[in-house]
């Protein structure tokens, strides 16, 4: 082919005749498509064998690899891995709680891998349950601040590590409280209050209170000279302690009967319910009781004795036992119907008996609870009463007719301790009424019947020989009074519109002090020993009982249901 410009070139196909034959070399095999150089049929070979062999190991790989991820799959199923892991990688700590660098805390708790330990005495504990790594620890301890922290351990033992913590400031809380008189509801000035540490006392509103007191449980012991101690627990947590209203209740006792076991028997209990108990006990029964102007002393009649009178009848006798039972003696062995009273300094009782058993011969005597003595008044005497120091009686002797002189009377004077007596009026021919010793004990007041009048009369002690003056008839009282001990307050009971109530006179009129309408007449009004309250007896359907109430205002609080003797007294 010659070097000619393709434009003056002419192609023309070639016939088979022009085609010149070529020669095939066997050994070599046509480059494939994309390829610019033949390849030999030995290296052609040793490529599908090359390939063919890589396919093999890819395949052996694969099979290996699958292998393990099906022994991986087992062994964490089985927990293997874990277990390995958790041994190779086991860690323990020992944690020691403190506060600061000193005193140990016992009790403290340590949160840590979600378990709580408590601090042991010396404010230790032990953890060896931990795989190495970082953890999120808490401490906890009632008055110190709480601690959170990070604690990082490594294989092994970590050793023993101290927590420091801090002592919280002590919150201090107020007690405030009012103390008032049960009965009257009124408050209480003076009143000493006690925690066990401080010690306060009620102002006029009765109102007391203590300050900066760490929460803790406290008894408040409220005492005040003429009321019953009390002990009153409270406990402060997280908050003032506020008390609205403490009733304290007045020291005394009532003393009643009551047949609640099926036979009398006389007992005590305190103004509010409480406490009650049975005084001197016997195999017979206890009535009549009148309690001694002190309150110390119990004047009862009993049956203990088994006596019976001339008529078959069961007697009793006259015993006197100290409020708390624990002294209990025999006045007389004569019989005793109920006629006995104490004088007002509580050492003497006069009483009347009878000597025998079929009541021929009546006796009036005085005992001294002091000497344990009896002060004989005489037969033919009408006793009439105490003095106000309550060391001498007044009373009235008869004398019979004889050798034609009629029957006359005088009035005597005794002196318990010595036994003195004096006739001050001397064959009187009326008899001498009501008489009574004037409250400064100088002068007797009485009356007499004289021609068919009553006559009334005053007599000086202090001059010997002084005869009587005649007086005015006195204004006849509305109503029987019960005057208090000190003698400046009365009270009385009285029916109103178809109600009986207990009523307190004074200067400006009558004050109703029960309010309940259906007071018992029969049975005493009796006073305490202070003058502030007064003890009455009510009977309604379904109740009959004895209440209190103060003279200073409050309602009536029911103290008992009783036995209606028409006899009871308290202190």
């Amino acid at each position: 082919m010659s070097d000619m410009s393709e434009e003056g070139v002419r192609s023309e196909p070639a016939s088979e005749e022009n085609i010149p034959e070529v020669e095939m070399d066997t050994n070599t095999i046509p480059p494939p498509e994309g390829r610019d150089v033949a390849v030999s049929k030995e290296d052609a070979e040793a490529e599908v064998i090359s390939v063919s062999t890589g396919r093999r190991w890819l395949w052996w790989v694969l099979g290996v690899i699958g292998i393990l991820l099906i022994l991986s799959t087992v062994a964490w199923k089985m927990g293997w891995l874990h277990r390995a892991y958790a041994h190779f990688n086991r860690a323990q700590v020992g944690l020691k709680v403190q506060e600061g660098t000193t005193f140990v805390i016992q009790g403290a708790t340590v949160t840590l891998d979600g378990a709580t330990y408590t601090t042991d005495s010396n404010g230790k504990i032990e953890v060896t349950t931990l795989l190495t790594g970082t953890y999120p620890v808490v401490v906890r301890k009632t008055g110190y601040q709480e601690l959170d922290f990070y604690l990082t351990v490594h294989r092994g033992d970590n050793g023993l590590q101290s927590i420091a913590m801090t002592l919280l400031p002590e919150k201090l809380y107020s007690i405030t409280g009012y103390i008032q008189d049960y009965i009257s509801g009124q408050p209480i000035l003076g009143v000493t209050v006690t925690t066990g540490q401080d010690t306060t006392t009620t102002d006029a509103s009765g109102a007391f209170s203590f300050t900066k007191q760490p929460a803790a449980a406290y008894t408040l012991n409220v005492s005040k000279s003429g009321y019953i101690t009390k002990q009153v627990p409270i406990t402060i947590t997280n908050a003032d302690s506020v008390t609205a209203s403490l009733p304290l209740v007045p020291a005394g006792s009532v003393v009643f009967t009551s047949n609640q076991s099926g036979k009398r028997g006389i007992f005590t209990v305190n103004y509010d319910g409480t406490n009650r108990e049975q005084l001197a006990a016997s195999t017979g029964e206890e009535f009549g009781q009148q309690l001694s102007p002190d309150g110390s002393t119990v004047a009862f009649l009993s049956t203990r004795d088994g006596l019976k009178d001339t008529y078959g009848g069961t007697a009793s006798k006259l015993y006197i036992a100290t409020l708390d039972g624990k002294t209990v003696k025999k006045v007389s062995d004569s019989i005793s119907q109920g006629v006995f009273n104490w004088s007002p300094n509580s050492r003497y009782l006069y009483f009347e008996s009878y000597p025998t058993p079929d009541y021929s011969q009546l006796d009036r005597q005085v005992y001294d609870l002091a000497k344990g003595t009896l002060f004989n008044v005489g037969v033919g005497t009408d006793f009439s009463g105490f003095s106000p120091d309550g060391n001498s009686i007044v009373y009235v002797l008869t004398n019979a007719a004889a050798n034609g002189n009629p029957v006359t009377y005088n009035l005597v004077t005794a002196v318990i301790a010595t036994g003195q007596k004096t006739t001050v009026i001397n064959q009187s021919p009326n008899f001498l009424y009501d008489t009574v010793y004037s409250a400064d004990g100088k002068s007797l007041t009485f009356d007499e019947e004289s021609n068919s009048a009553r006559v009334y009369y005053t007599l000086d002690l202090t001059t010997a020989g002084a005869t009587p003056q005649q007086i005015p008839a006195p204004t006849a009282a509305a109503h029987t009074y019960i005057t208090s001990p000190n003698g400046k307050l009365k009270v009385f009971t009285d029916t109103r519109d178809g109600k009986t109530d207990v009523f307190l006179s004074t200067a400006t009129g009558d004050t109703n002090l029960s309010n309940l309408g259906v007071v018992v007449v029969d049975t005493p009004l009796v006073w305490d020993t202070s003058g502030s309250y007064v003890v009455f007896g009510i009977k309604r359907e379904g109740e009959q009982a004895l209440y209190v109430v103060s003279v200073n205002g409050g309602d009536p609080h029911k103290v008992t249901d009783y036995y209606d003797d028409s006899a009871y007294s308290q202190q």
